[in-house]
């Protein structure tokens, strides 16, 4: 019971309160800004919660597309999982990478016992829809790279008008 409540107090320190947030998750995570043309070039993935909040923003209307024009791997792949299909177009160039985030220890959340002064956790984003059949079929999540190329990317998001949809 008192790990429980140690780590609802970890994680509740680290929440942070949407009315305070001057900066949008879209611009923090992508640097767009609502209205923006939304496109990513090239997005090397980073923290979930970010990617979470951008995609509801993108989903209630700060961009009326997001198209792949690059790389978009790590959580960037867990972010359009998250939009809207209808939203999102790829390019010829866009390259998609999937993999289990790292093992991290977190050494501020300390559990009841000594032999364990850390808790150590992967994180597995949780795909749906044709995204995960995709991974299902290409041998699951990893840590290796999972690599999407444009061709399979278009059975699941639309093609980009030519000229990137710009």
């Amino acid at each position: 019971m008192r790990s429980m409540m140690l780590i609802l107090g970890v994680l509740c320190m680290f929440a942070q309160d949407a009315s305070a947030r001057t900066v949008s998750y879209l611009e923090q995570t992508f640097g767009w800004k609502p209205g923006d043309v939304c496109t990513i070039s090239y997005n090397a993935g980073g923290g979930r919660f970010e990617y979470e909040g951008a995609a509801e923003e993108v989903n209630n209307g700060a961009c009326d597309r997001v198209i792949v024009d690059g790389p978009c791997l790590s959580n960037c792949t867990y972010f359009l999982n998250l939009v809207d299909t209808t939203k999102v177009c790829v390019t010829p160039r866009s390259i998609f990478g999937f993999h289990i985030g790292p093992p991290k220890k977190y050494p501020y959340v300390v559990l009841a016992t000594k032999e364990r002064g850390f808790m150590t956790m992967s994180f597995s984003p949780p795909y749906t829809g044709r995204v995960a059949q995709w991974i299902k079929d290409h041998g699951g999540l990893t840590y290796d790279w999972k690599v999407m190329r444009a061709q399979d990317a278009s059975l699941i998001w639309k093609w980009c008008p030519q000229g990137g949809g710009k």
